[in-house]
């Protein structure tokens, strides 16, 4: 039986996708760490100028087969043979259609050819010849499961922010996730009830320790942050993007993740159009992701909040036109303004992977101009996998900022910047 190498998501939704995997009797492995080794190991196999995330889940694959050929003792040859790579793909102007192919060719150069690169698409994830020949079938069972797992691994990562914000001992939120993640896997792969285990999540969540507000901190507003990405760092944590929410946890900043829900719900939204076949389907998937996320969420004590599409194509349109495609659109300018309009959010993070065309040109292009008259502090920032010096120090300059204008006061929904500061100082006549 080939074993499927699962990589390309969060580390946690990976953990999930794989357990949904097993539920359909396929032999499945999360990929190693995308880690500092596995950034070294990508840029030895492949040429330079890709998205950073690229370098790292390259290095992982092959530092995973690697792994196998040594615990197995076999050849190279025979590794490539048993395994297979699936991950997540998408189409249009973004880059990331094109990288199945740079898995390819890293694994080649490692030793590896011919190892096969399975893609689930984000706009069609249909049944495809090399699916099919590694075991994965993907009829509606098992895109439910898949779908089911990765929306189970959203909830969880929410509710894990949430926990350790008021925590005393962040770890502690750290290792009963952990462990409630494990239990939610065995779930999904022996097909038993996920509640009980959700249940338990809660109520361990709810006995731990919470912190005490130091001397005079009660009381003071905490900045809130709202992180938006282009399409492939929104899929990724950890290393790839620089661990930036955890960054900003650790300054007691309540974040706002994005939600594989999120990169789900998009291409549903696109599909929608004149009655027919196509629009038939992704009125009912988005009916699905909806239902699934809300049944989580509320085993968790969790608002089911997922975003009004139609809502953010309406403030995006005056802006960047909604029917641009490539990335996440015009998405990334829609949450800002989302953000203002509602006083949501104090800082708006904008991750993505040096040389994203989408993201860098489009949106960096709009995003600045808006900001200027807008309260929300806004900043960009492009992840390498090096210079995290740099980067740090960027997000430390704009998170002063957040707290300099929460410090004037709140915001309120659907004020300019402008109108809730102080009325701008007389300029002093040029004659005297």
């Amino acid at each position: 039986m080939t074993q499927l190498l699962i990589g390309g998501l969060r580390s946690g939704h990976d953990q999930l996708v794989r357990a949904a995997l097993a539920a359909e009797g396929l032999d499945a492995r999360v990929l190693e760490p995308c880690d500092g080794a596995a950034l070294a190991a990508g840029r030895a196999v492949l040429a330079r100028g890709h998205c950073n995330p690229v370098y790292y889940l390259a290095g992982a694959l092959v530092r995973s087969l690697q792994t196998a050929a040594r615990d197995h003792g076999a050849e190279a040859r025979a590794i490539a043979a048993s395994h297979a790579l699936v991950s997540v793909g998408s189409c249009g102007p973004c880059r990331f259609a094109s990288y199945a192919g740079e898995y390819r060719r890293a694994a080649a150069a490692a030793g590896f050819a011919g190892l096969p690169v399975l893609s689930l698409e984000q706009t069609a994830p249909t049944p495809t010849p090399g699916l099919s020949a590694a075991g994965l079938h993907l009829g509606a069972r098992t895109l439910a499961r898949l779908t089911r797992a990765l929306l189970l691994a959203d909830v969880l990562e929410a509710a894990a922010g949430r926990a350790r914000l008021d925590a005393s001992d962040a770890a502690a939120v750290d290792g009963v996730v952990r462990q409630a993640r494990a239990v939610l896997a065995h779930a999904l792969a022996a097909r038993a009830p996920l509640r009980p285990a959700l249940g338990a999540l809660r109520r361990q969540l709810a006995a731990l320790p919470r912190r005490v507000p130091a001397s005079g901190g009660a009381g003071r507003p905490r900045v809130r942050a709202r992180i938006t990405r282009e399409l492939f760092a929104a899929l990724s944590d950890g290393e790839p993007q620089h661990d930036v929410a955890r960054w900003l946890e650790r300054r007691d900043v309540d974040v706002t993740l994005p939600t594989v829900a999120d990169w789900l719900l998009y291409p549903c939204w696109q599909a929608r159009g004149p009655v027919g076949p196509r629009a038939v389907l992704a009125r009912r998937a988005e009916r699905l992701v909806t239902r699934l996320h809300r049944g989580a969420a509320a085993a968790l004590g969790l608002p089911a909040t997922l975003p009004d599409l139609d809502d953010l194509a309406t403030l995006a349109a005056p802006h960047y036109a909604p029917a641009l495609r490539g990335g996440m659109g015009h998405l990334e300018v829609a949450t800002y303004l989302a953000c203002a309009r509602d006083a949501s959010a104090d800082l708006v993070v904008s991750i993505k992977p040096f040389g994203c065309l989408p993201s860098s040109a489009l949106s960096d292009g709009v995003l600045p101009a808006l900001a200027r008259t807008r309260r929300p502090v806004w900043v960009a920032l492009e992840t390498t996998g090096d210079a995290t010096a740099q980067l740090e120090s960027r997000l430390e300059l704009a998170l002063d900022q957040a707290r300099s204008r929460l410090a004037q006061g709140p915001a309120r929904p659907g004020v300019s910047r402008s109108s809730q500061s102080s009325p701008p100082r007389a300029r002093r006549s040029d004659t005297t």
